[in-house]
């Protein structure tokens, strides 16, 4: 992997020849503004460092004033410094390695990426990402293709993406998404091998799959052609102030923006470890302003869908009646 550090124009090289053989640990530069020269000498600027931790070096990525690289356990930073070693290397740290060369994404100076155990963010400093679909994303990896993984950045929707095979695939057929303003995250099933955000002489993002087809995305509310099935489902909640007593809803207000149709169904617990007692699904549409149902529980929580041609929704804050119950 090669990258040119800015803005003082070295080329630099990650797992380089060391003169005799490849050395996955070794990053090299060339001389200032020439690419040709890579043996350090008193009069140019070349040079090279081995870094000490891992077996090899995955991937680097350019931010501001540095020039950030992976090995497959830590992270280093390499700063330009000028006369004589050129360029400073600092240990971030260790156990954050990266798990493909395509799993960074840097945005607006702020560095993420998936690790072989977890997901990290670098702002001046390393942390790991609280995660909540964790385990559903590395307990159904493909490990033995997880160098395709790809990751990407969906800036109009304040998204990135990751692109990884699932355990019974040998191509990338899912995706989870961070988003970087709100933290929420999100699965979905969509076969990429890599991403593009949008260009200067593209405003939509573009992709390719595994077979070479090449996608624009956020066109229309279709899957070329087909319906595009999109849902969201709520974690459990309790409905507040009924305390070890039931409750009822009978109402729900909606808040949406609805083209076609959109289906609700909700689903109720009297304990945690009892079945759910499944009500719906309910069709609304722009036109619908309140839901009435019947639902008793401790436990509530409910799911989002639409499956038709042509439809689009945005859902924003509902409100729920409810009152209290019995206890049986």
């Amino acid at each position: 992997m090669t990258l040119v550090s800015v803005p003082d124009r070295h080329l630099v090289a990650i797992g380089a020849h060391d003169g005799s053989a490849d050395d996955p640990l070794l990053v090299a530069w060339s001389d200032q503004e020439d690419n040709t020269t890579w043996a350090a000498a008193a009069a140019n600027t070349a040079g090279s460092q081995r870094l000490a931790i891992g077996t090899r070096l995955m991937g680097a990525v350019l931010t501001r004033d540095q020039i950030l690289i992976w090995s497959d356990d830590a992270v280093y930073s390499m700063e330009f410094q000028g006369p004589p070693y050129t360029f400073g290397f600092r240990l971030l740290t260790t156990g954050a390695g990266l798990i493909a060369q395509n799993a960074v994404v840097e945005q607006n100076g702020v560095v993420y990426w998936m690790s072989p155990t977890n997901f990290f963010v670098y702002d001046g400093s390393v942390t790991s990402l609280p995660s909540p679909v964790h385990d559903y994303v590395y307990d159904d990896l493909n490990s033995t293709v997880a160098p395709f993984i790809s990751a990407g950045r969906n800036q109009r929707f304040e998204e990135l993406l990751w692109f990884y095979a699932s355990a019974d695939s040998a191509e990338n057929d899912r995706f989870v998404g961070l988003n970087y303003k709100s933290g929420e995250w999100q699965l979905g099933n969509l076969e990429r091998t890599n991403w593009h955000d949008e260009l200067s002489w593209n405003n939509n993002p573009i992709a390719l799959d595994a077979s070479g087809n090449l996608y624009y995305h956020e066109t229309g509310v279709d899957d070329h052609g087909s319906a595009m099935s999109s849902s969201i489902e709520t974690g459990a909640f309790e409905v507040p102030e009924t305390g070890e007593f039931l409750f009822v809803v009978d109402k729900l207000i909606t808040d949406a923006t609805i083209t076609g149709s959109l289906s609700i169904t909700f689903y109720t617990r009297k304990y945690p470890g009892d079945t759910e007692i499944t009500k719906g699904p309910y069709t609304i549409n722009s036109s619908t302003t309140k839901l009435s149902v019947r639902l008793r529980g401790r436990q509530l929580r409910f799911k989002l869908e639409s499956t038709n041609i042509g439809d689009f929704w945005k859902w924003g804050v509902a409100r729920i009646q409810f009152r209290p119950d019995s206890k049986r």
